[in-house]
């Protein structure tokens, strides 16, 4: 009688264990959350003064604005 109640115990247990696994399996793959990558382009225009200071500097390449 002993024995046999904690062999159950043991059985239900580990069916438990089984359940929750196959269901967090099953939510984890029927989560719909998304993510859309958007990727915009700019543009680099040819600077005739910086920005920051107003100075003029001819060895500039460009500043990159978004």
């Amino acid at each position: 009688m002993k024995n046999t109640k904690k062999v159950l115990l043991v059985a239900i247990l580990a069916l438990a264990l089984v359940a929750t696994g196959a269901l967090g399996t099953m939510a984890w793959l029927i989560a719909t959350d998304s993510k859309t990558n958007t990727f915009t382009v700019g543009h680099v225009n040819k600077p005739t003064t910086d920005p920051i200071t107003g100075d003029e500097d001819p060895n500039l390449d460009g500043y990159i604005k978004e």
